[in-house]
């Protein structure tokens, strides 16, 4: 059983393609999909809820949990969400649509 697809593009993205957001205080995790800019909420084994930004800021949605549920823990703060989305932006406005793959495990050829 293999743990990743290959396919023949490149990922150029460097940013990580999860990014754990926190826990809420209900138990929900939330974890911030880079590549489709989504988040999904997990509960349990399950998702619960999946989030797309449509164009907001990653803070706005932190900011959105902490009114509705609260934050028992915050794995990301608002500055890093902040950077992370200037990033984002400066990344694709200047250097067009970002590719991306799956990661191929070192040692296997690619």
């Amino acid at each position: 059983m293999t743990r990743y697809n290959r396919t023949k593009e490149k990922r150029t993205d460097p940013r990580p393609a999860h990014v754990h957001l926190g826990v809420d205080t209900e138990g929900g995790s939330h974890v911030y999909h880079v590549p489709s800019e989504s988040v999904y909420t997990i509960e349990g084994t399950a998702v619960a809820y999946h989030e797309f930004l449509e164009g907001h800021p990653i803070s706005t949605y932190l900011e959105y949990v902490a009114d509705r549920r609260g934050w028992l823990l915050r794995s990301l703060d608002r500055r890093a969400a902040d950077a992370l989305q200037q990033w984002a932006e400066h990344t694709t406005a200047h250097h067009g649509r970002l590719e991306h793959t799956t990661r191929v495990p070192c040692g296997e050829d690619q």
